[in-house]
């Protein structure tokens, strides 16, 4: 009997091991995994906001439940304080016109944080703004034919708009424009206003890789309008497949100016316009 002493007493000590806590194949392994913030997106996902108040829509995930998000501006989130998790949350950006970065993450109700997620917004609370935004986005065919995007023109907050003439550059190697709409876009979004614009010289050279807009009234005694949209629908096409974003710019200077009506003499050029570009998704 002395001789099985020492192997039933190893036996016994190994099950004590195996049945503590963070012993064995599966027990106390499993540690909580953070939550994950999958989305972000500020008003909608449009490029500007003309107020300082806007929209998250966010999405996250996590095993125990997400309880509690914290959004800034500041990337590390300094004197920000965490409030209850939803999925459309309001925030308001700090002032001043210009491009504005949120930063967001969220916990869980075990404390565990994910990773921080951020997005960007021009704010143009006071400067008039001309803007790029995608409209749509068709399927790939059946034969996988690339997508294609269409681009709308937006001009805001541009007080007592005259006109506007719009040059637009993009990489002919990578995209070509298959066609912009025009027709009556503008007629029908300013008609409350008592004014009617158009969009005059729908050209588009592939070769070059540009696009020329220009905005005009098409009414005697016109007298400016608050800036409004879209004004055209440029729809570009992938040459192929897309390894990153193409974009489509603005080309500034005096290619692409917003003019303000003047009562006593010619229009002017109205000083501080955002010009936000365009991208086109792979």
């Amino acid at each position: 009997m002395r001789e099985k002493f020492p192997v039933v007493m190893c036996l016994i000590v190994l099950l004590s091991l195996v049945s503590q806590p963070g012993c064995g194949d599966d027990k106390g392994t499993n540690a909580d995994s953070p939550p994950v913030l999958s989305t972000l997106v500020i008003a909608g996902g449009s490029p500007y906001t003309l107020s300082r108040t806007v929209t998250l829509a966010v999405s996250a995930s996590d095993d125990k439940g997400v309880s509690e998000i914290l959004i800034a501006e500041n990337p590390s989130f300094t004197g920000a304080a965490w409030r209850g998790y939803a999925a459309q949350i309001q925030f308001e950006l700090s002032s001043g016109d210009g491009s504005k970065t949120v930063h967001a993450k969220v916990r869980d109700t075990g404390g565990n944080e994910s990773s921080k997620l951020s997005g960007t917004i021009v704010l143009a609370e006071s400067a008039p703004v001309a803007g790029l935004s995608p409209h749509s986005s068709a399927r790939s065919s059946a034969q996988g034919s690339p997508a294609s995007t269409t681009l709308e023109l937006w001009i805001a907050n541009a007080v007592d708009m005259y006109s506007g003439v719009f040059k637009l550059s993009f990489d002919p190697d990578l995209v070509e424009v298959t066609d912009i709409e025009i027709s009556e876009i503008a007629g029908h979004v300013l008609k409350e206003t008592g004014a009617t614009l158009y969009v005059a010289n729908d050209d588009y050279d592939n070769e070059a890789g540009e696009v020329l807009l220009a905005v005009l009234p098409i009414q005697d005694g016109f007298a400016g309008v608050p800036g409004s949209g879209p004004f055209a629908r440029i729809t570009f096409l992938p040459r192929g497949t897309l390894a990153s974003p193409a974009t489509v710019e603005f080309v500034e200077g005096e290619w692409s100016r917003i003019y303000r009506y003047r009562e006593d003499g010619p229009p002017e050029a109205m000083d501080g316009v955002v010009l936000i570009d365009g991208w086109i998704e792979p």
